[in-house]
């Protein structure tokens, strides 16, 4: 069963309810704030009253916090961001307005079964400054989530919390973001050699540790609104309980002063890393497309350590077979087919979870680990943004 929400436990439901209080600005007052505490206190109290009922009645579901909607709600006016320098910005960017670290990794178990995991630690800002300097006060939240699968598992599992970035719950440092469980480290050793460490707890409640080793600078992009790095299939080693995982994680960085979570126009991807015949080589396939499912699509490739690639390549992404999410009802493709004559591939990717559902700070998509075959072997990540359903 999918379990894609972030359900929220009594003192979250204290964070959830203070956190939309600072958003619209009616707890600027002494008086307002002892309100607001007043009344998180009774709806903690109904939480935890509600988690301790043994009458046979079914449980009722708890709030979810709506990221999108608490970012559509804030005013964000474009502000541009300082200009990127590495190796100085692979780091945590605890002033900027949000930022985004996700990751995205196929693993395979000592028991022979593929893993994908998608991993999300993001932070906003609610409020540009802080009246007080209680520790209580505070002017972001943030969020993590974390996506697990094995082979032959039907769907997904997912894991979320929210915190305010204050008394230890949550925070953004130059090295390390945290929420709760879900940690996110980097420990440079120079010019972006270095590692990053990821943990957290997934939703069977088991303890998710990797390790990931980088050797050189990330690949960039900047706009004019938001910076972004992301290192490219480089080796992870970790854990999940007591079994032992290697493979291949795609870590991704991106902070900014002003933050979109949706638009007309939505951009799949794939990454692939290849392994045979001696490439190494890391593919960024991207498809782009109106949200609404009407007309054409665009699809572009990138090839990573290839400095003699043609600026432009001809690739034909072949949806094949469809499935419908049990959650949403929203269809996805069963495999993907990629043609890309120039280079003498065509590739078969197959999922290693039937369904990866997720629905995150950017809304609801197919996000889950590939295994690649056909002209070359290797694994891929794919993201497919969803499509609203026609009449």
């Amino acid at each position: 069963m999918v379990n894609d929400s972030i359900s929220l436990d009594g003192n979250d439901r204290v964070e959830y309810f203070l956190v939309f209080l600072a958003n619209f600005g009616v707890c600027r007052t002494q008086k307002s704030r002892l309100a607001a505490v007043f009344f998180a206190l009774l709806l903690c109290i109904a939480g935890c009253q509600a988690g301790n009922q043994t009458s046979d009645e079914e449980p009722q579901a708890p709030p979810v916090l709506d990221w999108q909607l608490l970012v559509e709600s804030l005013d964000m006016p474009d502000e541009s961001v300082d200009e990127m320098r590495l190796p100085l910005d692979v780091k945590a960017h605890p002033q900027a307005r949000f930022e985004s670290f996700e990751i995205r990794a196929v693993l395979l178990g000592d028991d022979g079964q593929h893993h994908t995991v998608s991993g999300q630690i993001d932070r906003l800002k609610v409020s540009l400054a802080n009246e007080s300097t209680s520790a209580w006060a505070f002017n972001s939240v943030a969020r993590a989530q974390i996506s697990t699968g094995s082979t032959d598992e039907p769907a997904v599992n997912t894991r979320g919390d929210i915190a305010r970035v204050s008394l230890g719950l949550a925070a953004s440092q130059d090295n390390e973001i945290f929420v709760k469980d879900t940690r996110l480290t980097i420990s440079p050793a120079g010019q972006c050699k270095g590692r990053t460490a990821f943990t957290g707890r997934t939703a069977a409640d088991t303890t998710l540790n990797l390790i990931a080793t980088t050797d050189a600078c990330p690949e960039f992009e900047v706009s004019a609104l938001f910076n972004q790095w992301e290192h490219t299939g480089i080796p992870v080693e970790g854990r999940y309980g007591k079994q032992s995982l290697a493979g291949t994680l795609w870590l991704t960085h991106r902070w900014g002063n002003t933050v979109s979570v949706g638009g007309a126009v939505v951009i799949d991807q794939i990454r692939i890393k290849l392994f045979d015949n001696g490439s190494d080589n890391s593919l960024f396939i991207t498809r782009t497309k109106r949200r609404s499912g009407r007309g054409p699509k665009s699809v572009s490739v990138r090839l990573q350590g290839k400095s003699d690639m043609p600026e432009a390549l001809d690739v034909e992404w072949i949806d094949e077979g469809a499935i419908e999410s049990p959650t949403t009802g929203l269809s996805y493709a069963e495999s993907i087919r990629l043609k890309i004559p120039s280079l003498d591939m065509e590739l078969a990717l197959a999922p290693i979870v039937a369904v990866a559902e997720v629905q995150d700070a950017f809304g609801t998509r197919w996000a889950g680990g590939m295994t690649v075959s056909g002209s070359h072997e290797g694994v891929g990540f794919v993201d497919i943004q969803s499509i609203e359903p026609t009449e």
